[in-house]
């Protein structure tokens, strides 16, 4: 084994000695394969260097036997030794201009130091527009906001279903994912990211299909997923995109949303707001009509029509009917400088506001538009 792990990007055939330090990103199931040689077994999985290029390496019968054991998802590990050949477009999508067989000569060693090498994914993302014009065969990375689910089936013992995905294109796009990639969707309203997606066609309709290889994320951290999470907001909601960032700003969040009460019929707004949380998933708290809670955006909110014709109940007072009255801590308030005010809030908003607290949620402010008083929780 050479000293200096070399960069995925410099592998090429000729080298004769080389070793690599990757991370394994990805690592297929045990397949079963058949040809004119017999029998056999192929695993492959996906390894990441410190300039987060990736590279797939391919085990057969006996290499798979030998390693598959070690190799672990995550883990760091020095490679060396190997057959470097051309990558098959066919099955492969990753960056890399060539790919790795492992054979006899190979050796797998466990890294330190492995804080270099990023775990996040990297993705070269198409839209519906564009893989419509894919032939059939080609893989894909794309994002795009799951519009439905359909039921799991099961075809030659393995599980499947059908999702529909839609992204700022408008193209829509039935994507088949398979076992375990099935079991990931309980509702629709994510936004999935799918990196190595096989283009398929169905009576001259482009699909996309899940492989052993294909990889998935919901909602993930990425600026492609909350910029499809505001543009699925603005359709659901009513509102510009900018109108929905602004109500991701901390400065701003009060003002749009005593302007949002102000400017649209109460129980227009609820509406809307219930129904894009039912359909995205969010948890949503209604109690007799009264009380929404909503973790829709970066923040917890939740509004309370104030009833000030009940008396008070307190904290701790679990018994306490939830259509009574009680009076926020002015200390909470005096928290976020606003003058010492008292806000009357529903029982049950308090319930819900001890929860979250408990939860991690942080306290950020406490607002009131009228009758109705709006609180903002940040997520942890």
């Amino acid at each position: 084994m050479i000293s200096s792990p070399l960069p995925v990007s410099h592998l090429h055939p000729s080298i004769s000695s080389w070793s690599i330090k990757v991370r394994v990103v990805h690592k297929s199931s045990v397949q079963q394969y058949s040809n004119s040689s017999g029998m056999g077994e192929v695993i492959n999985v996906h390894l990441r260097d410190r300039f987060g290029d990736e590279i797939r390496a391919t085990l057969f019968n006996r290499e798979l036997r030998r390693f598959n054991p070690l190799l672990e998802t995550n883990h760091v590990y020095v490679i060396s030794g190997g057959k470097i050949k051309p990558a098959n477009r066919k099955f492969n999508s990753l960056n890399s201009r060539y790919e790795i067989v492992f054979t006899h000569d190979t050796i797998v060693a466990l890294a330190e130091g492995s804080s270099e090498i990023p775990s996040v994914m990297r993705f070269e993302f198409r839209n519906g527009r564009q893989i419509i014009g894919f032939d059939d065969g080609a893989l894909v990375d794309t994002i795009a906001v799951c519009q439905t689910i359909g039921r799991i089936m099961e075809r030659n013992g393995q599980k499947f279903r059908e999702i529909q995905l839609v992204d700022e294109s408008l193209i829509e796009l039935t994507m088949t994912v398979w076992q375990m990639h099935a079991e990931l969707f309980e509702r629709p309203g994510v936004v999935v990211a799918v990196k190595g997606a096989k283009v398929t066609s169905w009576k001259g309709v482009k699909k996309l299909s899940c492989t052993s290889d294909t990889r998935l994320q919901l909602n993930p951290d990425i600026e492609e997923s909350r910029q499809l999470q505001l543009w699925e907001a603005e359709k659901i909601m009513g509102k510009t995109s900018e109108e929905v960032a602004a109500l991701q700003d901390i400065e701003r969040y009060g003002d749009e949303f005593h302007r949002a009460f102000t400017d649209m019929a109460f129980k227009s707004f609820i509406f809307k707001l219930e129904r894009y949380c039912y359909e995205r998933g969010f948890p949503l708290f209604l109690q007799k009509g009264f009380l929404i809670a909503c973790v829709a955006m970066p923040y917890v909110i939740f509004w309370t029509r104030n009833r000030i014709d009940t008396g008070p109940c307190y904290v701790g007072d679990e018994d306490a009917d939830p259509e009574l009255m009680m009076t926020l801590g002015a200390v909470k308030v005096k928290e976020m400088g606003d003058n010492n005010s008292v806000y009357k809030v529903d029982y049950c908003a308090r319930v819900v506001l001890n929860r979250l607290e408990t939860a991690g949620y942080k306290f950020l402010s406490c607002s009131g538009v009228g009758q109705t008083c709006i609180f903002t929780m940040q997520k942890p």
